[in-house]
């Protein structure tokens, strides 16, 4: 990924003490900005709230393994993340543009357009309304106790516990021409955005196209690995391990629960 910066505000660090300091600086990481083992999803979700347990096969699939704890967590309500507007380059997935853009308008050819829907490109791209979430490490002991005594864990799988997660309330790009190509060419792509009212378009601004959510979304994440430690007298049996390299997720599998 190439370099990235951040806008400030000091608003939210002055009025919420558990929210992590954040100094601007360029980097090759959007995730890095916001703290180590941070990392941005690729598909902003619903999903991955401070206290999920997930596990990634071996064959990148992830499923989540906690749903119904998970649910009963509680958070602190999202704050301002000192971030006014987080740029630079992402990852994108081509099936969240498609999303994004509401490729099921009558009209739209998606023949020409399926083929490009798994591939991931890097592009600029903004977060705007950018908010912290997270959760009591008491709470996240509690699922720690849960995944201890949980007796289905899969051979091959890593699992994971999401402990921090930033939303979002829209999301800028920059739309290259070959991004047009994976929406099979310019006319239709012209097509989409003019069947689309909530979809801002303006091909002379720097983020020329600006998609709002229709809720906040998780866009990144903070993940810890669930590591086997050998087992004491007392006390749990794993571990929480940061997350240094980039997770590698190819599609979403049904829960486990």
């Amino acid at each position: 990924m190439g370099g990235s910066f951040i806008i400030l505000s000091s608003m939210a660090l002055a009025s919420c003490s558990w929210i992590p300091s954040v100094q601007p600086r360029h980097t090759a990481d959007l995730g890095r900005i916001l703290g180590t083992g941070v990392q941005c999803l690729l598909t902003p979700s619903s999903e991955y709230k401070p206290g999920t347990v997930f596990r990634i096969d071996d064959k990148n699939v992830s499923y989540f393994a906690n749903r119904t704890l998970r649910d009963r967590l509680p958070l602190h309500p999202p704050a301002d993340a000192a971030v006014g507007i987080l740029r630079g380059k992402q990852d994108i997935n081509i099936g969240l543009l498609a999303s994004l853009l509401t490729l099921s308008q009558p009209g739209t050819d998606l023949a020409s357009i399926h083929a490009s829907f798994n591939q991931t490109r890097t592009i600029d791209a903004e977060l705007e309304g950018v908010k912290y979430e997270t959760t009591d490490d008491t709470d996240i002991d509690q699922v720690m106790n849960w995944f201890d005594a949980y007796n289905y864990k899969r051979p091959g799988s890593k699992y994971y516990v999401v402990r921090e997660a930033w939303l979002a309330n829209a999301m800028g790009l920059k739309i290259t021409k070959n991004l047009k190509i994976d929406f099979g060419g310019e006319a239709t792509f012209d097509k989409i955005i003019k069947v689309n009212p909530t979809i801002k378009y303006d091909p002379e601004a720097e983020y020329d196209l600006t998609k709002p959510f229709s809720t906040p979304l998780r866009v990144c994440i903070k993940p810890e690995e669930l590591v086997y430690d050998a087992p004491g007298a007392t006390g749990p049996t794993y571990k929480r391990v940061e997350v240094r390299e980039r997770l590698n997720i190819v599609k979403q599998g049904v829960d486990d629960e």
